[in-house]
């Protein structure tokens, strides 16, 4: 009985990666099927790749270091070490949106892509929103709860693949900003 644990676990993270790359995939296909203007997608794609470099060393610099202490902290110590790394996730979210703020008027006009600064704009307000998300998610992880994990990410992408398959099918003239 002590392997269907893991193989429970293992199901869960199988599944939470294929959902999410499904609902990314997925995601990508209607958007450039329902976007008509061409080079609009270019600025989504510029977007999401720069996004995701900056998502991929925040959530380095945060999850592995409170993964790796919260699993072996007990009691008071595994309290403190949640509250820094909360802490320590608020102040490094500001530093972006601070960046991100500063920058992306830049970056529109170096790529020539006012659509570019608005969506770092919403990008900016998204990632402040997010903070709980992540820090659950960072923390459940810890804690091996990875049914908590698949089912947080599944909403989460799922809502967004919703939208877009929403537009897609009513046929909405969509925008890069719809």
């Amino acid at each position: 009985m002590e392997n269907s644990y893991w193989l429970k676990s293992g199901f869960y993270t199988l599944s939470e990666k294929a959902t999410s790359m499904l609902f990314g995939f997925g995601g990508a296909v209607l958007l450039y099927r329902a976007i008509p203007e061409q080079g609009v997608f270019g600025v989504w794609v510029l977007f999401l790749s720069i996004v995701s470099v900056i998502e991929v060393g925040r959530i380095g610099l945060l999850q592995n270091a409170l993964v790796k202490h919260l699993s072996v902290g007990e009691g008071d110590e595994a309290g403190r070490i949640t509250t820094a790394s909360f802490v320590l996730n608020g102040m490094l979210t500001l530093l972006i949106v601070l960046i991100c703020m500063a920058l992306s008027p830049l970056a529109a006009k170096i790529f020539e892509a006012q659509e570019l600064s608005i969506l770092f704009k919403i990008y900016c307000l998204t990632t402040v929103a997010l903070i709980p998300f992540y820090q659950c998610n960072y923390i459940q992880q810890a804690n091996l709860d990875f049914k908590g994990i698949f089912w947080s990410n599944f909403s989460k992408g799922g809502v967004l693949f919703g939208f877009i398959l929403y537009l897609f099918i009513g046929k909405n003239r969509s925008t890069l900003l719809t």
